[in-house]
């Protein structure tokens, strides 16, 4: 009589889905007024973000700078951003088990070059929404959590914690409003971040903060960043496409 070997099932495939685009509309926290636009491409597999271009433009739509993100280690993606209004280019890439920031500015200077390593609960650029998304019911049953940040510019460490405020209502919706600060005596004297979250399927709806860009003049932005839910939308990669094709330009002014 032959032996029956059990066949293993199959691996899941992956499921990738359609290609998201959405836009932001950054103003100054001061007055209200634009500053820039942001146009986010988003790609998912199996639910996930897996890719991210996002180009900031000026208000009549010319895109000033873009940055990519590869979610491989999605705490600290790896990037590449261009700012052509600043004549500024700054990767972070994974090498020797750690990660290297590569900041090259104008003027042929030689870059400046920042390594650190992984650690649990360090997030870099994006990985903070990340980080927050997947503390979502920590955060949402009155939980305060900590981490910590590699910021870009300096290449410096730098601990955080994030806590619930309140949920609020805008235009129906139900928002959850969280709030991340500096820890330690430096939380007394720097700025928090406010974001709000929908409720409901999680996106991102107001950013309130320093901006991760600078004025033409390299000034400080501090930004109201919001993300209208009806600019969500799917897209192809021909569009995505024609996008990318544009050429960045160095001023917004006429």
């Amino acid at each position: 009589m032959a032996m029956m070997v059990p066949c293993s099932a199959p691996a899941a495939a992956s499921v990738p889905e359609p290609l998201t685009r959405f836009e932001g509309i950054a103003r100054s926290a001061g007055n209200g007024r634009i500053l820039y636009r942001e146009l986010h491409f988003v790609r998912r597999v199996d639910a996930r973000v897996v890719a991210r271009t996002v180009f900031y433009t000026c208000d009549d739509g010319r895109p000033f700078a873009r940055k990519d993100l590869q979610y491989v280690e999605p705490l600290i993606p790896d990037l590449d951003i261009t700012d052509a209004r600043a004549g500024t280019r700054t990767t972070v890439t994974r090498a020797d088990g750690g990660h290297v920031i590569t900041t090259t500015g104008p003027g042929g200077k030689p870059p400046r070059v920042h390594r650190f390593n992984s650690e649990p609960g360090l997030v870099a650029d994006a990985g903070f929404n990340e980080l927050l998304l997947r503390q979502w019911d920590a955060l949402v049953s009155g939980q305060e959590i900590s981490f910590r940040i590699a910021l870009l510019g300096s290449g410096s460490i730098h601990s955080l914690k994030a806590r619930r405020v309140e949920r609020t209502a805008v235009a129906g919706e139900e928002r959850e409003h969280f709030q991340v600060a500096l820890g330690g005596l430096l939380g007394l004297i720097a700025p928090a971040i406010d974001v709000w979250y929908a409720s409901n399927g999680h996106a991102l709806r107001r950013y309130q903060g320093v901006s991760n860009l600078r004025d033409e003049q390299g000034r400080e932005m501090n930004v109201t960043i919001d993300f209208p839910p009806a600019t969500v939308r799917t897209t192809t990669d021909a569009e995505w496409q024609t996008t990318s094709a544009l050429p960045l330009t160095r001023s917004c002014g006429t």
